[in-house]
């Protein structure tokens, strides 16, 4: 039960969140991530940060490994024949690896 502090509506019963397997999570795309990419719940956007204030005025929009790398230091896993933004230059399987240029 809410106490009513910290925001919450008083006397409003909770139920616990049901536990999530995040080895059954299926990257479909939806939610702004690029399919192919990551283990489970990880995500990589579809739009870089750095391009993201330009989002709705169609521009291209490319990931580069210098940019990944701010997010996932050591590259991010790809899934098999799902290289799309062709980041896994040295096919290793890992996007913008240790191996990868840019």
């Amino acid at each position: 039960m809410n106490d009513g502090k910290r925001g919450q509506a008083s006397g409003v019963k909770m139920r616990k969140a049901p536990p999530v397997d995040a080895n059954k999570l299926k990257g479909t795309g939806n939610g702004g991530c690029v399919v192919g990419y990551g283990n489970p719940g990880q995500c990589l956007p579809v739009v870089p940060p750095s391009h993201a204030a330009h989002a709705d005025h169609g521009m291209d929009m490319a990931w580069t490994c210098g940019e990944l790398r701010t997010i996932f230091v050591n590259g991010i896993k790809v899934q098999p024949g799902k290289d799309s933004l062709k980041l896994d230059s040295n096919k290793d399987g890992v996007a913008c690896g240790a191996g990868d240029a840019g």
